[in-house]
């Protein structure tokens, strides 16, 4: 784990030290800042001085080439209104921090390009800075977002980063030229979380669902097909950890009840402090994705990162990652069968969920490892 941001270098066209300012206003607000600090781990141990621009709900990680500034404050306790002055603040003080300090490499974390994201782009262009994006989210999953505006701000923008070829190819259907994007994956958890120990040998298949709850994430189905499974076979159970985003707990509840699986169906319908995460997946040996659409997961490579094997619909963004049997299982998206069926063929085979855990691990470490996605992003921080 230690070898995480010091492994060997690849070789770098010649540069001088790099100041890099990392502004993410969402931070430990929405479990970004295992995100944020890998990202600015990787690069500090690649000679770049990191200021990284956060809320205050963030917990800071100490580093000696890593500044944390908390100059959006307590934006997410704010109402809607408050909310936005204080974002807009916050992007201004950090513009000011920067010009002052002569930082001029902004790199902004993004999930999607409505209006704010647009005032914040122009804004750091009025301070004669350059600006990269990492957009999370091709498209926002609540609400259209409108072409014209994304269009404004990918023109504002010297380069943008997408996680996967999926994401890419979404990106260029809006008429975004490739030598505009690079595809910078997400980055494993492994250097915050400790994985957690194989469970005892049981009778009993325990399944995860985790994260924040979205229509789109695809719980229904989820339950759907657990309940079907479990008319088969009494020995699965499974645990929901999340809060509902754009959608309600009373649906889920009502459902479970509905389905008659309520003492086999473990939910908390809130949002789950980091440092109780691990307790989730300690209890876990298999983490559900039956998600309708994504495009890129970091559920996904949480759950890996903790030691746990994933059961994912069949989406691309999945399949560059998760092999079926491989990696991890793939179920046909949107299918209750295919997912009952699936669940059942792992409780027969569970002797093969740590063969699958170790090849999981091994991915992680060589494609998804901080030292060489902050050696990419340093590259095209050298093109602007």
């Amino acid at each position: 784990m230690a070898d995480e941001f010091t492994s060997k270098k690849q070789k770098l066209m010649p540069i001088k030290h790099l100041k890099i300012a990392l502004i993410d206003p969402v931070g430990g607000k929405g479990g970004m800042d295992f995100y944020d600090y890998g990202l600015a781990q990787g690069l500090a141990s690649n000679n770049c001085e990191v200021f990284y621009f956060t809320c205050n709900q963030t917990r800071e990680i100490k580093n000696n080439n890593i500044n944390t500034i908390f100059f959006f404050g307590e934006i997410w306790n704010k109402k809607k209104f408050f909310k936005l002055i204080l974002l807009l603040n916050g992007y201004k003080k950090a513009f000011k921090y920067c010009k002052k300090n002569k930082i001029e490499i902004i790199h902004f974390q993004f999930f999607s390009l409505k209006i704010p994201n647009l005032i914040a782009l122009l804004m750091c262009k009025f301070f004669g800075l350059k600006r990269i994006v990492t957009l999370h989210d091709i498209d926002s999953f609540r609400g259209k977002e409108r072409l014209f505006l994304q269009k404004k701000a990918f023109s504002l923008t010297q380069k943008l980063i997408v996680h996967n070829q999926f994401s890419l190819n979404e990106i260029t259907k809006k008429g975004i030229s490739k030598q505009k994007v690079a595809i910078i994956p997400h980055g494993n958890y492994i250097p915050f979380v400790e994985k957690v120990t194989a469970n005892e040998p049981s009778r009993i298949l325990n399944l995860l669902f985790f994260g924040q709850i979205k229509e789109v994430k695809g719980l229904e189905i989820l339950l759907n097909a657990f309940a079907k499974a479990y008319k088969e076979n009494g020995n699965i159970r499974l645990t929901i950890a999340g809060k509902p985003w754009g959608t309600s707990s009373e649906k889920y509840s009502k459902m479970i009840s509905n389905l008659k699986i309520e003492k086999v169906v473990h939910t908390n319908f809130s949002y789950i402090p980091n440092d109780e995460i691990h307790l989730y997946f300690q209890k876990s040996d298999v983490v559900v994705l039956p998600y309708k659409k994504i495009y890129q997961s970091g559920v996904l490579l949480l759950s890996m990162s903790y030691g746990r094997v994933c059961l994912c619909s069949d989406l691309d963004a999945f399949k560059e990652i998760v092999v079926d049997n491989e990696t991890g299982y793939i179920f046909e998206n949107k299918n209750v069968d295919s997912l009952s069926k699936k669940i059942l063929e792992i409780y027969k085979d569970k002797s093969d969920i740590t063969r699958i855990e170790n090849n999981a691990q091994e991915l992680l470490k060589k494609n998804f490892g901080w030292n060489n996605i902050a050696i990419m992003s340093i590259e095209l921080y050298q093109t602007v």
